[in-house]
């Protein structure tokens, strides 16, 4: 096992006395940081063995690296991207050309830099946008896709959606080492990710150089900016006396300070992203962004939307999930380029609770009329909210809370044309209500015994990946039938304390990696990790089960494997 310190810093410099009991870290020899380079470079190669025409001049270049840790990764992961030896040859003397004409810029830093250099103009942009978040903070995947997506990044072609292509990005910048994964979804794709404050310095000094974005943080910028993209981190101070605020295209802040306005004049912005920030209101002007695309409002104070929002007909992507806004105006039903609106209020203190909802959201009569929407999560169900789910063809993601035993038999007549949905949320806010959505996991059958009550999560099935069963009611097994979510990589079983056997035909489920079950009878636990057992037998084929029960002493959580 080989442990690699990534930044180095002097401690003995601190003035606690602390340098007498310092370890000074030594640079890797040269066996190491051959072994360490090679398992990046040529990790798709049996035993990640070095190609005999490749390995004089790979030595040489480890060689280049001063037996770095940091270094040697980065090179090896933009090496990994070479097969031929002119490739290799090209990065050998670009490296040369750096560490001669460059003489103070660090080694490691040289290497980076030629990191930057060898990715693609597209994901050049991917990467310098990182520098918009402070440092050490943790990134959401999907959040950071969505930027890239509003700010063009994303190549737009024909055939695979303008997700899965940003997600390829992300993917290759992760392959390169340039982004480090934080936690990762059980399917293997990357959930959260943060930068290297090496590869975050190198970030932002790109960025300034190229006029990219403009941070403020402790110290205001030295000089005057003509960056399009502002990154607020930490002094107020500057958003007060803006400096040509009128050319902002895109706007981060980032602040633990109260806040109760925002400066008007942001005539030309395109992307305001203020989450956790305890902003309470928006400017009154804002409704004259009419290039505005992008707006979060995730976990802010605000209670209300500006009326007059359908000006913003520009907008397609709204995020108030978390916030105080607890109904939409009906302004809203004038955005007809909105295609993602989210609403989810969750209480992650709650979260094994029928009260894990913190409220809901309630949109307007004739919310069907957003003929762009594919992502609606989550909407308070009121009035002919249903039955105008018919004609929301176009739906990919959908969430509705508040549903009532009453609505079960119209809600499924209505998702019979929403044929495209990929994620379904059912929630009810009355622990009374039992829900019996008839022939939804059974792929259409409506016997009795396939229909699981009282779900609190309700995907559909052919096409998802991950599925939550929340508080179900079973009074015997329930059962998943052979060829059902044929694509369920994920399922989460929470506070299902009849269930006393797993479900019967989860082996069926060939695609599951991982299981969870919370707050189920210890015995069913037992008999999953009882070697031999039944029930064990049914689960072999799982990678990934984690489980978390009650005791008499609290919370115990383990995994079987």
């Amino acid at each position: 096992m080989m442990i690699c310190v990534m930044s180095i810093f002097d401690l003995t410099s601190f003035p606690y006395g602390l340098g007498s009991y310092v370890h000074h870290v030594q640079p890797l020899n040269k066996s190491e940081a051959w072994h360490l380079f090679s398992m990046k470079a040529f990790f798709s190669c049996p035993n990640s063995c070095c190609p005999t025409e490749l390995e004089h001049i790979a030595r040489d270049l480890v060689d280049k690296c001063e037996g770095l840790p940091l270094g040697i990764v980065a090179l090896g992961a933009l090496m990994s991207t070479k097969s031929v030896l002119a490739e290799w040859m090209k990065v050998y003397g670009s490296l040369n050309w750096e560490l001669c004409n460059n003489p103070r810029l660090e080694v490691v830093k040289s290497i980076l830099l030629l990191s930057f250099n060898d990715l693609p103009y597209r994901l050049k942009h991917c990467f310098l946008y990182c520098c918009v978040f402070p440092e050490d903070y943790v990134i959401q995947c999907r959040r950071l896709i969505r930027l890239w997506i509003a700010e063009g990044f994303v190549e737009q072609v024909r055939g695979p959606k303008t997700e899965e292509i940003a997600e390829s990005y992300m993917a290759e910048l992760t392959c390169r080492c340039m982004l480090q994964v934080v936690e990762r979804e059980p399917s293997g794709r990357a959930e959260t990710f943060r930068m290297h404050d090496l590869l975050r310095e190198l970030c932002i000094s790109i960025s300034e150089a190229e006029n990219f974005c403009t941070i403020y943080n402790d110290q205001e910028p030295a000089k005057e900016s003509k960056a399009r993209r502002v990154s607020m981190q930490a002094n107020s101070r500057a958003l007060r006396n803006p400096k040509d605020i009128s050319k902002v295209r895109t706007f981060f802040m980032f602040a633990a300070f109260s806040l109760n306005y925002l400066p008007s004049g942001f005539q030309l912005l395109r992307i305001l992203d203020l989450e956790d920030v305890p902003i309470v209101q928006l400017p009154d002007d804002i409704v004259n962004c009419f290039n505005l695309m992008y707006l979060n409002l995730r976990r802010t104070k605000v209670k209300e939307l500006p009326k007059d929002i359908g000006k913003l007909s520009n907008l397609e992507m709204l995020n108030i999930s978390n916030s105080k806004t607890r109904l939409l105006p009906v302004g809203i039903l004038k955005l007809q380029k909105l295609h993602h609106l989210l609403m989810l209020h969750f209480n992650d203190q709650k979260l094994c609770s029928f009260d894990c909802l913190d409220g809901c959201t309630q949109a307007p009569p004739g919310i069907c009329k957003l003929k762009s929407l594919q992502v609606l999560d989550t909407v308070k169900v009121e009035g002919e909210l249903i039955e105008q789910l018919q004609s929301m063809t176009q739906l990919t993601r959908l969430g509705l809370a508040n549903v009532r035993e009453a609505d079960e038999k119209d809600l499924c007549k209505a998702l019979e044309n929403v044929k495209l949905i990929e994620q379904l949320n059912v929630m009810t806010t009355d622990e009374d209500e039992v829900l019996r959505i008839y022939g939804r996991i059974s792929g259409g059958s409506s016997n009795a015994q396939h229909t699981f009550p009282n779900w609190k999560w309700i995907p559909k099935a052919h096409r998802v990946d991950t599925a939550q069963l929340f508080s179900v009611v079973c009074d015997h097994q329930f059962i998943i039938e052979k060829g059902v979510m044929p694509a369920l990589k994920t399922l989460d079983i929470w506070e299902c304390m009849q269930l006393k056997q797993i479900p019967r035909g989860i082996e069926h489920l060939t695609n599951l990696k991982q299981l969870t079950l919370l707050g189920v009878p210890n015995e069913l636990i037992e008999c999953i990790r009882g070697e031999g057992s039944m029930d064990n037998s049914k689960v072999k084929q799982i990678p990934n089960i984690g489980y978390c029960y009650r005791t008499r002493f609290g919370w115990s959580h383990g995994r079987t494997r």
